[in-house]
C-alpha cells in the first residue's frame, strides 16, 4: 500500500506542469547559462512574428525574425482552432490583462511546436501560478517550460 501511495505522488506530480517565475532570469544569469540567456534574449530582443489580437492574426513581413508569437489572453483558443505554421516558434508570449476574458490554450491541438522552447505569460497584475496553470490544458502532453511575468503599467 505504502509503495502505491508513493507511486501515484510521483505520477502525479510528473503530471503537473511547474510555473515558474520569468523574473528570476537575470541578465547576470543569461550570461552563465546559455539555454537561459537565449530565452532571455528570444524575450526581450525579438519583435513578434505573428500577432494575435482581437480574434485577428497579423503577421510581420519579416522572416528573419519569426521566432516569437504573442497572443493576448482571451484568444489562446484561436491558436487551438486555426492552422497557423509555428514549425520555427521558439516562443509563445501570452498577453494577460487582468480585464480580459481567458481562454484556454491546448497545446496539444497545436501542431508544428518542434522548436518551442518555453511560453511566457506576462501579467498586467499579481497573478498566481495557479491562475496560470489553469489556461493550460491538461490533456498536452508536451513538457514545454512556462513562465510567468508581472509588468505593472506605471
Amino acid at each position: 500500500m505504502i509503495s502505491l501511495n508513493i507511486l501515484l505522488l510521483v505520477s502525479l506530480s510528473l503530471m503537473s506542469q511547474e510555473i515558474l517565475n520569468f523574473e528570476t532570469i537575470t541578465p547576470k544569469e543569461a550570461n552563465i547559462k546559455s539555454n537561459t540567456a537565449d530565452l532571455y534574449s528570444l524575450y526581450y530582443d525579438n519583435q513578434p512574428s505573428l500577432l494575435i489580437h482581437d480574434k485577428n492574426a497579423t503577421s510581420s513581413s519579416s522572416k528573419t525574425d519569426s521566432r516569437v508569437v504573442e497572443v493576448n489572453v482571451s484568444n489562446l483558443n484561436v491558436l487551438n482552432d486555426r492552422d497557423f505554421d509555428l514549425s520555427s516558434i521558439e516562443l509563445i508570449r501570452v498577453i494577460y490583462n487582468q480585464s480580459d476574458k481567458t481562454s484556454q490554450l491546448d497545446l496539444s491541438k497545436i501542431s508544428n511546436l518542434t522548436n518551442l522552447k518555453a511560453i511566457v505569460f506576462q501579467c498586467d497584475f499579481k497573478c498566481e501560478p495557479k491562475q496560470i496553470e489553469n489556461l493550460i490544458s491538461t490533456k498536452a502532453k508536451i513538457s514545454i517550460p512556462i513562465y510567468y511575468l508581472v509588468s505593472i503599467p506605471q
